[in-house]
């Protein structure tokens, strides 16, 4: 019998460094594909889509298509939703999973415990049986090593599974990886409308409607949550 192989895309929101980014919460997310189950027709038909858009080959990156940045500063609300929500209907549609880990600030106020709390959640769910990943496949980690402590984390977590960390990762190169910002960024609008935390005027403009966000877009992706 073969062995599987399942691909890790990761991505990661926030800073270690709290005078830099205030932010409340860091949060990592994977996305989880086995290797075996083909995309091709998933990414033909999303790169179909945003052809007809205009966007042939388009890198989404969602921070910055949210708040109106980067590539995006040209477009309307309604061009840079019709692109977030064509990436977000190929994540639904693809054999794929994700999960995401978090790290509020109250409680983990320093970039050391922060790192601990990372690699022990990162651990815990790769010791649990229902992860969907079988204790001997090979795992293939995609993360573009944005940030040196994830690096870090990700190395110690892993360091007793089969992994191949592959080199030199663009999210320009893969369609997950650009899932994986999508989730995480995701993640974070849900962690905001959880404890009552205001969006950005950015996020608001995109969402105007918090139970649209939940019904549209939050919930749909705890579907394939695991």
């Amino acid at each position: 019998m073969d062995e599987k192989e399942f691909g890790i895309f990761i991505d990661e929101s926030g800073s270690f460094d709290s005078l830099t980014i205030p932010s409340r919460f860091y949060v990592v997310s994977f996305v989880i594909h086995e290797q075996n189950a083909d995309l091709t027709r998933h990414i033909a038909e999303l790169d179909t889509c945003l052809a007809y858009l205009g966007h042939p080959g388009i890198c989404i990156h969602t921070g910055p298509l949210i708040r109106r940045e980067e590539i995006f500063r040209l477009m309307d609300v309604h061009e840079r939703q019709q692109i977030f929500f064509r990436l977000l209907a190929f994540a639904l549609h693809s054999p794929i999973s994700h999960h995401s880990f978090v790290v509020d600030k109250r409680y983990c106020s320093t970039p050391t415990a922060m790192e601990k709390s990372l690699r022990d959640q990162i651990s815990a769910f790769l010791a649990n049986p229902d992860n969907g990943l079988p204790p001997d496949a090979l795992v293939k980690i995609y993360y573009d090593n944005g940030q040196s402590q994830v690096s870090r984390i990700l190395k110690a977590a892993f360091s007793k599974t089969p992994t191949i960390f592959v080199e030199n990762v663009s999210p320009s190169n893969y369609r997950l990886f650009q899932v994986a910002d999508l989730v995480c960024s995701a993640e974070l609008l849900n962690l905001k409308l959880r404890e009552g935390i205001p969006l950005t005027k950015s996020e608001q403009y995109f969402f105007p409607q918090p139970r649209v966000l939940k019904k549209n877009v939050l919930r749909p992706l705890a579907r394939i949550q695991v």
